[in-house]
């Protein structure tokens, strides 16, 4: 079971991810990727259960932004018509990733473990 300030690191963390975010003004995800790798590559302690939070975090994000970037590739190749479809997909993968980052926390915070579903596992 992770110690309380343990748990306290993975939800700061967890929240510093969507503060990133609104910081940037979403950033295609990429924000949310870098602050969950910074926090993975520097856990305090070698906490195993921040530094597992800090990767399904990171994997996680790094699979938005690829999302995103693909939708923008779509937009572009197809002069503007794509966001016609893409316009659409973003509000549901922005209401996935906010609910999906909410879960992580509520599971941080209880001292649990958290998988991220759809992330493609970059960080193992």
């Amino acid at each position: 079971m992770p110690t309380q300030q343990e748990r306290n690191w993975a939800v700061y963390f967890h929240i510093g991810v969507i503060v990133m975010a609104f910081v940037t003004s979403w950033a295609a995800g990429i924000a949310g990727a870098a602050t969950a790798l910074a926090v993975y590559l520097i856990a305090p302690l070698g906490s195993a259960f921040i530094k597992d939070h800090a990767r399904q975090s990171f994997n996680f994000n790094a699979t938005m932004f690829l999302l995103s970037l693909l939708g923008y590739i779509i937009t572009f190749v197809t002069l503007g018509l794509g966001v016609l479809v893409v316009g659409p997909l973003a509000v549901v993968v922005a209401v996935v990733w906010i609910v999906c980052t909410v879960l992580a926390i509520m599971a941080a915070n209880k001292g649990q473990r958290y998988q991220f579903p759809f992330a493609i596992p970059f960080l193992r």
